[in-house]
Parts: structure tokens; sequence; C-alpha cells
């Protein structure tokens, strides 16, 4: 939307340095869930909730070493035009760090034949996205932060929402067994 509505150089900021968020968190997301994300399957789901919890402090842990490191990265990797945008890494982290929490929600959803849930949550947080992002490329057109606000939000509440759903079938499960 940036570079149809005239803002090339917003968008290409934004790009930029929110990919070496993505490609680092993106690198430790893959190994992480090569490894535990057969325990989901292994478990039927129940191992699900302490994948997402270890995730999500395994991203905390990359999200601070890119605020910490994130400067030098992009001194080292780019041009230092980049370097007042290096908070913006962050939201690199925090889209793959979804991808991975909305991963594993959507495996276990699958598992338990709950998988259509999925569909409005997504439907719901693309709606969002692309009116938030409307919304901030209208009012803030120069401001690269800017652009990765409507779509953290929209990972947020996916995750948020998945989250929340298997926290019920899971209390539903249990209740029927006892």
């Amino acid at each position: 939307m940036y570079v149809w509505a005239g803002a090339p150089a917003t968008a290409a900021i934004y790009v930029v340095v929110t990919n070496l968020g993505s490609a680092g968190m993106g690198a430790i997301s893959s190994v992480y869930s090569q490894i535990f994300l057969p325990k989901i399957y292994a478990s039927k789901g129940e191992f699900t909730l302490k994948y997402i919890r270890n995730a999500l402090i395994l991203s905390l842990i990359v999200g601070i070493g890119a605020i910490v490191t994130g400067k030098y990265l992009l001194m080292f990797l780019t041009k230092n035009d980049y370097v007042e945008y290096a908070h913006a890494i962050g939201f690199g982290v925090l889209v793959e760090a979804g991808n991975l929490v909305i991963g594993a929600a959507t495996v276990y959803l699958m598992l338990n034949n709950a998988a259509k849930a999925t569909i409005f949550c997504n439907v719901m947080a693309a709606i969002g996205s692309m009116a938030g992002g409307y919304l901030m490329m209208h009012y803030f057109p120069e401001n690269a932060f800017a652009i990765g606000v409507p779509i953290a939000l929209s990972q947020i509440f996916i995750g948020l929402f998945l989250i929340s759903y298997i926290v019920r079938l899971q209390r539903i499960k249990n209740k029927e067994m006892k």
C-alpha cells in the first residue's frame, strides 16, 4: 500500500529493518519447531501450551537480543541510514514469533478437529490489518514504525484468540474425562 500511495522509501525502510528481525527469529523458530513440534503430535496436543509458553520465552529473549544488538547489526549489515529505525527489528521478531505460536495452535486444533476456528480469527485479523494499514498509511505515511503496528496487532489477536480457544477446549476435555 505504501508504495502505491507514493511512500516507497517508508516501505523500504520497514522491509530492510524488520527483515533482520524476521530472519533471526525465523532461523531460531525453525530449529525450535523441528525439535519440539513432534511432541505436540506425539502427545495428541497435550504439549501445545508448554510449547507455546516456551516459544514465547524464546521469542522474548530474541526480542531483547534484537533490541540490544539491533543498531550494531544494522550498521554492520546495511547502511547507517537505517540505524535510527533499529527498534523496528522488533516487528520482524514479533511477526515470526506469532507464526511460531499460530503454527502450534493450528496443529492442536487440527488434532482435535477444531481447525475451523482458525478461519474466523484469520479473516478478522486480515480485515483489521488491512484497515489498520490504510489508517497508518493515511495518517502517518512517512513513519516506518506505523507499518508494523497493524501487522503486529493482527498476529497478537490471532495468537491470543487461538490460545484462549485451546485453553477452553482443554478445560472441556478435562471435565469430560472426570
